[in-house]
């Protein structure tokens, strides 16, 4: 797969469409595309197969359109991302089906402070994306209004009393997208730290 995205750059590269400083650019990016394109592909397969594609559908836009301009964690390989992905979804089905009425107060919070993290920091600027300064000032502002969006419609929903899987699987989406950018956040930062007291 990397051989063949590492091709397409080249001959792109060749035909004068990008620059030789953004190949790296392109190739993460057109890397996590295909990438997303088979993870979501196989979380809708299993979806159809355990009967939540509503709940599916919700989780994959409120995690995925802030993972998009947050950034995030990174497993090191595909596969390795891929089989953590998967794990993640049998988590949200086994909690979201045992998770009691009583236990949902707890989630509305985790969502709510997952929602402030990303409001505070906007962003992670992933050294792999190269981003100018007004690049990622724009993803860091993008990413404030999709989380202020999706926090709203997550009290809408709850106000509305829509069925609470489905708030459950569009908090826990949330989350994740903190959860995510949290670790590549603290891992710059400590990288940062340690090249300072290397110096």
């Amino acid at each position: 797969m990397r051989n063949g995205i590492r091709a397409l750059i080249i001959k792109m590269e060749c035909a004068e469409l990008i620059r030789e400083e953004e190949k790296d650019k392109y190739q993460y990016i057109y890397t996590l595309l295909f990438e997303k394109a088979i993870t979501t592909t196989i979380l809708f397969f299993l979806a159809i197969l355990f009967h939540n594609m509503i709940e599916t559908l919700v989780f994959s836009i409120c995690f995925i359109e802030l993972r998009k301009r947050t950034g995030g964690f990174h497993c090191k390989s595909f596969i390795g991302c891929l089989v953590f992905t998967v794990c993640i979804y049998f988590l949200i089905l086994v909690l979201g089906r045992m998770v009691n009425v009583s236990a949902y107060p707890t989630m509305h919070l985790a969502s709510c402070v997952s929602a402030g993290w990303i409001y505070l920091i906007g962003a992670v600027n992933v050294p792999k994306m190269h981003y100018t300064k007004e690049e990622y000032q724009y993803q860091k502002k993008t990413a404030r209004i999709i989380v202020t969006i999706e926090w709203i419609a997550v009290i809408a929903m709850i106000l509305v009393k829509i069925d609470e899987n489905i708030v459950f699987f569009a908090e826990f989406g949330m989350v994740m997208a903190s959860i995510s950018t949290f670790g590549e956040w603290y891992k710059i930062h400590a990288r940062s730290s340690s090249d300072a007291n290397n110096a």
